[in-house]
Order: C-alpha cells, then sequence, then structure tokens
C-alpha cells in the first residue's frame, strides 16, 4: 500500500492536490480542488484516471479549471464521473454542464454524479450527457456521518466549515 500526492499550481496561483492510492490491487485517484491551470500539469491520461472530484468549496479559486477536466472526461463511460463538495455543488456544476452547446450528444454515454455534502445527509444528482445535462436527476440521499467516500485502502472524511458554506 501506498499514498503519493502532487500538488498542482504555483505559489499564488490556483492549485490542486492529486492524491494516487496504490492499494496494490489498484490505483485510485482523489483531485481535491481544481484550480485554473492546474491540470496542464497533467498528462491528459492521468486527468482520465481521476476516480473523485472533491471540491473544498466552491470559490473561483477552486473551481476555474473544471472546464479543463470536463473536456476531458465529459463522455467517459470507462469508469463513474464522481464530484464531491459543499452544498450547492450539484446546482454549481449543472451550470457549468449547462454552459456548452450539445449537438451529438444524443448518441453518446456519460454519467456524473455529483453529491453536496452536508452536515446531517449527503445528497446526489444524476446528469446524463444523452440528455445534455438539461436534468438533474435525484441520485438519493443518505445519512454523512464521517465517511463520504472509501476505497480500495482508503476513507475519505469531509469536515464542513461554516465560512465556505456561503
Amino acid at each position: 500500500m501506498s499514498i503519493s500526492s502532487q500538488i498542482l499550481g504555483s505559489p499564488g496561483r490556483d492549485n490542486a492536490l492529486l492524491v494516487r492510492i496504490d492499494s496494490g490491487q489498484a490505483v485510485e485517484r482523489l483531485l481535491f480542488d481544481c484550480g485554473e491551470g492546474c491540470l496542464a500539469e497533467l498528462p491528459v491520461a492521468e486527468v482520465l484516471k481521476v476516480d473523485h472530484l472533491c471540491f473544498s468549496h466552491l470559490h473561483m479559486d477552486h473551481v476555474s479549471g473544471f472546464d479543463s477536466f470536463f473536456r476531458c472526461n465529459y463522455d467517459r463511460d470507462s469508469m463513474e464521473n464522481r464530484i464531491w463538495g459543499p452544498p450547492e455543488t450539484a446546482r454549481i456544476m449543472h451550470g457549468r454542464f449547462q454552459g456548452f452547446l450539445w449537438n451529438l450528444h444524443k448518441t453518446m454515454s456519460g454519467s456524473w454524479l455529483v453529491s453536496d455534502i452536508h452536515p446531517e445527509e449527503i445528497r446526489t444528482k444524476r446528469f446524463e450527457l444523452r440528455e445534455a445535462f438539461a436534468v438533474a436527476h435525484g441520485g438519493g440521499t443518505e445519512p454523512h456521518e464521517d465517511a463520504f467516500c472509501e476505497g480500495a485502502g482508503f476513507t475519505a472524511e469531509a469536515v464542513l466549515m461554516d465560512q465556505f458554506l456561503r
């Protein structure tokens, strides 16, 4: 089992953190935040392998690089597209998904699960490329106790802070 991390971006600029967890059976990748220009430091093949995108909060310097991530993965159906963040993440991402004109979407697949982590519960919405991301489908609600996401060899927990919920 090994864990490695890579800070993306430079001091005084937007940043992100890529964490790789190698359980010996599989490598899982968590991207924390997605500042502008940060993904340019990674090969596209690595961006395509991100399992979870986790937003600490939704300020511009943490979200502005999302379009680059989305451009690489909008139609990814080889693995789940998973986004986690504070309340309003699904609403903000829905706007980002719809910020493009979709003309060939009906023949494409790709689902996105976006979860808002609230103090007491996690609310998930599902968005479908074949629908041009027009509908925020209910994806369920589950209690938020400690972990919001688990994988082979890791558990990710969230602590909500009032300053980032505004």
